[in-house]
């Protein structure tokens, strides 16, 4: 689900590029992983914020593999790149969820953004 505000916001493509990959790796991790039952997608916009939770109801993940670096690096990678937060809840057998929260900065700001991005492919 998505209310309308998210339908509005527009991110440079680099950032699109992130987001979507990011979407693209919790959804693989729930289908090779999660042996869920249920997936459910949430966008969600406030004045300041663009928010994704992606959760299921499947086996969850242990919180001693939780606290290992290689666990949803891609994840937090993307996240990182974005420069948003990333919260992970999850509970073995409790399924998880995973929760994007992108600051929305001002057109200025992306300018800024996506010139520092720019220059680290270089």
């Amino acid at each position: 689900t998505a209310d309308e505000a998210s339908w509005q916001v527009e991110f440079p493509e680099e950032a699109n590029r992130h987001l979507f990959l990011f979407f693209r790796e919790g959804l693989h991790n729930i289908l090779r992983h999660a042996r869920a039952s249920n997936v459910e997608v949430r966008v969600k916009t406030s004045d300041s914020h663009f928010q994704l939770a992606i959760s299921d109801d499947g086996v969850g993940i242990d919180p001693e593999r939780l606290k290992r670096p290689a666990t949803l690096r891609a994840l937090r990678q993307r996240a990182d790149a974005l420069g948003a937060g990333l919260r992970v809840d999850s509970q073995p057998e409790s399924g998880t969820l995973l929760e994007l929260t992108v600051p929305l900065a001002r057109k200025s700001r992306w300018k800024a953004w996506r010139a520092r991005h720019q220059a680290d492919k270089s």
